[in-house]
């Protein structure tokens, strides 16, 4: 592995530890995350519950999204379980 792709790697792993530890740190902020995560759990763990979701998107004429659990891995999918919750509000 060359050094730059090494370097690269090392940059990736650091900003995701950023991340996290500024998500933790911001306690409102740890609160809404944790609170949003609990309920895309559900979603995610009853297929009734994300048929009625389904459902309720589609008689208001949106289009059918599901929601997107974080995954503490990917460093933006904090964002992106949070903006798809927002945009299914």
């Amino acid at each position: 592995m060359s050094e730059a792709r090494a370097r690269e790697g090392i940059d990736k792993v650091t900003i995701n530890l950023i991340v996290k530890r500024t998500k933790e740190e911001r306690e409102v902020l740890a609160d809404i995350r944790s609170r949003i995560r609990r309920v895309v759990s559900f979603f995610r763990s009853s297929t009734k519950a994300t048929e009625k979701l389904i459902l309720a998107q589609e008689r208001m004429g949106k289009q059918p999204l599901k929601l997107i659990q974080e995954v503490d891995t990917r460093w933006n999918s904090t964002h992106d379980m949070l903006q798809r919750f927002i945009d299914l509000k």
